[in-house]
């Protein structure tokens, strides 16, 4: 196929401009440029022109994020016109050749040169602030005629000014060189002189398709191609030069002989005739000699591939520059009869891009897939960045080649191709597969050109199956936190080159349906279907389903994409900071954090965007809260969360430190420190560090108040979404009458803080002795929202073993339901029984009394049992006669559960059953049970074999639930004054160790409860 290929343009571009020869053999070299716009006699560049007297270098287009002018701060235009090569320099290396001069020892060139003035500069700045990476300058020389070159000086370090500085380069061997100056960013050049020019002296320079090079390859072909090289006299005396080739038949010369004049060129067409090569490789050589014998002869090899008849051929040549038919790609483009990566900008190509074959019948293990690929021209990509970060500027380009089997979309690397590819085509090939049919991919980050593929045999009417969700190919996906109704919408694309027909389908359209399930697809065509989040208030939490893809053709598998949303409240707390609509004011100065934020140094400021929109001049125009370099703290206003609910927030980086993290992993002063605090707690808990921007989400750890503190520097915050304002808060108080409370908020959403703590007992060696309370709450408490299992566990009282005077409880439940009685062990440490989100049930004892079985019927006759009590809770007290009366059965400390008796010196009223505690009443067939004691034991299970073992309550100490007037405390815990200190440890009622003896009030020593006066 043919290219386009070396023009007139280039002529212009690399400065080549024919002057009148000079008569003298050789002339002594002092160059000023003021020649207008045209390149000096002798004089050849790439990269270079010549301007107001001076020989400047090559800039690439500025960007005015990083640097516009001498500030390097502009104004820019966004992303999608940002380059890295105007960013860092250009990554492309430029240079000034001067004319063939004569040497010898002692001899100097001298040069006088500078970098650009504030009017020329580019890539991150200009004039003394200018940041210009991986640029250099550096002089070099070669033996005239040799094209050899050997770095002489390199000079950029001492270019410390926009003002001219003159050089000088010493001389050390004799004889004809040429020399050049050779940089990669902007240098100007005002004068060259020393040496001697030589005036009768042709030099050889071969191109095509715009670049020199030893090596050419016409691809893959079908008949006659030709291509056009260009033969160029780059010195000061005429060039007779002829040309041949190893097999002209094959290889055809338009010409064998040209006679060119300095800084002039001639054209040579080179055409591969088809009917003169043969299936496989055709290949010449090109040989170009001079008749002045100092010019080395130059060789170029070429070479075109001729394929089997009947193997399937793409070269991607269509007028439309469309992909071909049974073609699909991520990130490639058609253009100029290639298949190159889509520049990306800034950040290059994806590394995810790829260009993915038609469906392919290979028939023979044997069989060859063979494509043209060369380094491409979509400027400064990811990989030369991530190179220029890494200090690795010359690393190849990469492609790597994958295979999948038709229709299953599972993809195996097959090879990866780095050192090959230059800036020639060069051909490549991979092989080796089994007889079946697949599908091929090339992937590369890098700036790569595909010319033509060729290979196996083509399939047609085979379908295939591709889904994208915001232009990406994915396996999941998530909806994020929701508090309404969601739709997401997913391309389904047919990739392949038949009808692709499908059925679409929830596995949970209660919460996530499609809105359609028959698809028919055209091949290259795509259809859209909505996927719909529906949303119930009443069930929140993370929400999953899998949507599954099922085309009719057996070849193509089915795909699942799973979805994922997770429902927060309707009313989810939300903060993005930004002002009142009326608001008119100073934008530059700090306005006042939201209600109930607290910082020490943070300020909500406009624009502070973090990251690359700020450093490449993008910017924002929101609110956020910022802070500078010093780490100052943020607080949130109080919030509140189930167990499991999220808070998602967004960080962000104010300073290019940012931008370099985000490459390194790292960044510079930019970092943030997350933590929160549970209320009733004193201590801050870290969850997080951030040194990039980041989206975070934030899931609470239990049941409970929050508030989050953040601790950074150089970074912004914004977008806070989750948990809730807090509810109406009430209190409940141990020993005292809550009626009034209960009836006003009876049927309502509160939080409420109750002050009765449950803990265990601490031993001497920091372990634990368990101890039992009995419960009963007017709300729902779920334990394993706010305690480990291993921590706390609760039982209910289901059976009475008359014979072996025992109450036999079990532990088959998740949470203490309201009203009903409990019996809560403590393992370790303390439980407060405070609570989000609970619905007020005042009147629910009333009700919730719940049967208690004779054990002997369970283990005989009857697995119903026949009730011989009821398990109940009281919110209020119970006093001393009111239990009597009513025969109720209370716990002791020592875990024995006896009936309730007013003691003959009790008055009335003086004792009773604290509120908020569970006790047991028999039937009144059941009389007074003999006023036994029954001891407590346990059943692991009531779904379990009939013949469960009973085994002794778990808990080593108990709550006496029996109150006197002095302290409300049980009768039977001991209440002493301390003795002597060397023999006491003390811990406070939440179980924690205290250094010296405590003030006044209620204290545990030594597993026991003290009270101290003074």
């Amino acid at each position: 196929m043919q290219k386009s290929l070396f023009s007139t343009a280039l002529l212009l571009l690399v400065g080549v401009v024919q002057t009148n020869a000079q008569s003298i053999s050789t002339e002594q070299m002092d160059e000023r440029f003021n020649d207008g716009t045209n390149m000096p006699f002798g004089w050849f560049a790439e990269g270079w022109s010549v301007k107001d007297g001076h020989a400047v270098s090559k800039k690439e287009s500025s960007f005015g994020g990083f640097g516009g002018g001498s500030t390097g701060t502009g104004t820019g235009t966004g992303m999608g016109d940002f380059d890295m090569s105007s960013l860092f320099g250009s990554n492309k290396s430029y240079y000034l050749l001067t004319p063939p001069v004569n040497v010898t020892p002692g001899d100097e060139l001298v040069f006088s040169a500078k970098k650009p003035g504030k009017d020329d500069s580019g890539g991150m700045g200009g004039g003394s602030s200018s940041m210009d990476m991986g640029a250099f300058f550096v002089v070099e020389k070669s033996v005239y005629g040799s094209n050899k070159w050997l770095k002489i000086q390199d000079f950029y370090d001492q270019l410390n000014d926009t003002s001219f500085q003159t050089f000088t380069v010493p001389a050390n061997d004799s004889g004809e060189y040429r020399y050049r100056f050779r940089t990669s960013t902007g240098i100007e050049i005002d004068s060259v002189a020393g040496f001697h020019i030589d005036n009768q002296a042709p030099d050889l320079y071969v191109t095509v398709d715009s670049i020199s090079t030893d090596f050419v390859n016409w691809g893959i072909q079908k008949g006659d191609s030709t291509k056009t090289f260009y033969v160029i006299n780059t010195g000061t005396g005429p060039l007779k030069v002829r040309i041949s080739s190893s097999d002209d038949w094959l290889f055809k010369l338009s010409n064998r002989e040209f006679n060119i004049q300095a800084g002039d060129s001639a054209k040579l067409d080179v055409t591969f005739v088809y009917s003169e090569g043969q299936v496989g490789w055709n290949e010449a050589l090109l040989t170009f000699s001079a008749t002045d014998k100092r010019l080395s002869v130059q060789k170029i090899g070429v070479s075109a591939i001729i394929t089997k008849p009947g193997v399937w051929v793409e070269d991607f040549n269509n007028p439309k520059k469309e992909l071909p038919y049974g073609w699909f790609t991520e990130g490639w483009e058609i253009t100029d009869s290639t298949a190159a990566v889509k520049s990306g900008g800034f950040m290059g190509a994806s590394p995810g891009s790829y260009l993915l074959t038609p469906p392919l019948d290979v028939q023979a293990k044997e069989d060859v897939l063979v494509f043209a690929v060369k380094k491409g021209s979509s400027g400064f990509d990811m990989s030369a960045m991530m190179d220029m970060f890494m200090g690795n500027s010359t690393k190849a380009s990469i492609l790597t080649v994958e295979k999948s089997v038709y229709g299953s979309n599972y993809w195996e690397k097959v090879h990866e191709f780095t050192d090959s590819i230059d800036k020639n085509y060069t051909i490549l090939a991979v092989t080796g597969f089994e007889p079946g049919q697949y599908r091929f991919r090339f992937k590369s980050s890098s700036s790569v050109a595909i010319d033509s593929v060729a290979g196996y045999r083509f399939i047609d009417n085979a379908p295939d199956l591709y889904i994208t969700i915001d232009s990406v190919n994915t396996p999941r996906y998530s909806f994020g936190m929701v508090k309404a109704n969601a739709t997401k919408t997913f391309m389904v694309i047919n990739t392949g080159t038949g009808t692709l027909e499908l059925n679409v389908a929830s596995s949970d359209p209660s919460v996530f349906s499609v809105s359609q399930q028959l698809l028919n697809i055209a091949s290259g065509d795509s259809a859209t279907i909505d996927v719909n989040f529906i949303y119930d208030e009443f069930l929140l939490g993370e929400k999953n389903a899998d949507i599954v893809f099922t085309p009719y053709d057996d070849r193509v598998k089915p795909q699942t994409i799973s979805v994922k949303a997770y429902s927060t409240y309707a009313e989810a707390w939300e903060e993005d900071f930004e002002l009142d609509p009326e608001y008119v004011g100073d934008d530059e100065k700090p306005q006042p954090l939201p209600e109930g934020w607290e910082t020490t140094g943070w300020e909500l400021r406009k624009g502070g965007a973090g990251g690359m929109a700020s450093i490449m001049g993008g910017g924002n125009d929101s609110w956020q809260p910022q802070v500078a370099e010093t780490e100052y703290d943020l607080i949130t206003p109080r919030l509140q969360a189930k167990k499991g609910d999220m808070l998602y927030f967004e960080v962000a980086m104010k300073s290019a430190g940012g931008m370099m993290g985000m490459f390194t992993g790292g960044g510079g002063n930019n970092i943030v420190l997350a933590y929160y605090n549970l209320e009733g707690t004193d201590e801050w808990v870290k969850f997080g560090e951030y040194y990039k921007d980041d989206a975070v989400i934030f899931m609470a750890p239990v049941s409970g108040i929050y508030r989050l503190k953040f601790t950074g520097r150089e970074v912004t915050l914004d977008n806070f979404m989750g948990f809730r304002t807090p509810m109406q808060d009430i209190y409940l108080y141990d020993g005292k009458d809550n009626s009034e409370v209960l009836a006003q908020y009876d049927g309502q959403q509160v939080n409420v803080h109750y002050d009765r703590v449950l803990s265990a007992i601490p031993n001497a060696d920091g372990t634990w002795k368990s101890k039992a309370f009995t419960l009963c709450l007017p709300y729902d408490f779920n334990f394993s929202e706010y305690y480990s299992s291993d921590k706390v566990r609760i039982y209910r009282l289901v059976y009475v073993d008359f014979y072996n005077q025992s109450f036999i409880f079990t532990n088959d439940f998740n949470y203490a339901s309201a009203g009903c009685a409990w019996i809560v062990v403590v393992d370790e440490g303390s439980v407060r029984l405070d609570a989000v989100n609970v619905t007020i049930q005042a009147n629910s004892c009333e009700t919730r009394g719940q049967n208690v079985r004779d054990y002997k019927d369970f283990t005989t006759i009857n697995p119903e049992g026949t009730a011989v009590g009821q398990w109940k809770g009281t919110f209020q007290k119970i006093y001393d006669y009111e239990a009597e009366a009513q025969n109720l059965y209370g716990m002791q400390s020592n875990g024995n559960w006896i009936p309730y008796v007013v003691t003959p010196d009790h008055g009335r009223g003086w004792s009773w059953i604290g509120n908020f505690r569970a006790y047991f009443q028999p039937e009144e067939r059941m009389g007074n049970m003999g006023r036994k004691t029954f001891k407590p034991m346990f059943m692991l299970s009531l779904a379990g074999d009939e013949t469960e073992e009973v085994e002794e309550f778990p808990a080593v100490e108990f709550d006496e639930e029996f109150f006197t007037e002095d302290y409300a405390t049980p009768i039977n815990h001991v209440i002493t004054e301390a003795g002597d200190e060397s023999e006491h440890r003390y811990y406070d009622l939440q179980g924690r160790r205290l250094n010296d003896k405590p003030a006044k009030g209620l204290y545990i020593d030594n597993g026991k409860k003290i009270f101290i006066s003074k």
